[in-house]
């Protein structure tokens, strides 16, 4: 988490179960300026889930779908 961009882990940090993140990927796209962070996170109750953030010039956006890799 700490090698992370200050917008990606503030962002991040604003989600439920962010506590709880177990995995990050970073994906650059190929030909562009755009990073896809995608978290994978466990609540304490076992109960899985995903988050994904787009970084492009600077600014940062949590994904409401899957983004197209």
């Amino acid at each position: 988490m700490e090698d992370l961009p200050s917008a990606v882990q503030t962002l991040i940090k604003k989600q439920e179960n962010s506590d709880q993140v177990r995995r990050i990927i970073e994906s650059k796209q190929y030909g562009t300026d755009i990073t896809i962070y995608e978290f994978y996170l466990v609540a304490e109750n076992g109960t899985e889930s995903r988050k994904e953030i787009k970084s492009e010039n600077d600014e940062v956006v949590l994904l409401d779908e899957e983004w197209k890799h």
